[in-house]
């Protein structure tokens, strides 16, 4: 169950990325928008590698 968490929070960041090419509209703000959708999806990956030592643990 506690593997099945970080797979609910893939939606919301697929949700953020829409957001992203809202930002683009801007103008100056397109340059600013990669570094962000890079930095969320480096947090997602932290949690995914977090996720099996948490439940490795757990188990152990």
């Amino acid at each position: 169950m506690v593997a099945r968490e970080p797979v609910a929070q893939r939606p919301r960041g697929h949700a953020a990325e829409p957001q992203v090419p809202r930002r683009t509209s801007g103008g100056n703000s397109t340059e600013d928008a990669p570094p962000d959708g890079g930095a969320r999806n480096k947090k997602v990956y932290k949690v995914y590698t977090l996720s099996p030592f948490l439940v490795a643990r757990i188990f152990l």
